[in-house]
């Protein structure tokens, strides 16, 4: 559970650092624009759109290798702790 609770939470530090340092102010736009869709349940979007948007697979990566990067961290603290 807790290496869960740490991929997810070392994702979501990721997909902040794409926002802040990566997006362009029009991908910013459009982030913005998809998560407060995605509050009112209704995103106007296709899949296929949003699986080729430069901003969703930006942001993907960034959920990934931060959520990876914060799991090994996970690990690595869990075995020096065993020894």
């Amino acid at each position: 559970m807790k290496q869960i609770i740490a991929f997810l939470l070392g994702g979501i530090l990721g997909v902040a650092i794409v926002r802040l340092v990566f997006l362009d102010e029009v991908e910013r736009l459009a982030f913005q624009i998809f998560w407060e869709s995605i509050g009112k349940s209704q995103t106007g979007f296709t899949g296929e759109q949003i699986l080729q948007s430069a901003t969703f697979l930006k942001s993907l990566a960034g959920f990934v290798l931060t959520g990876v990067l914060a799991l090994a961290v996970t690990l690595k603290a869990g075995r020096s702790s065993q020894s």
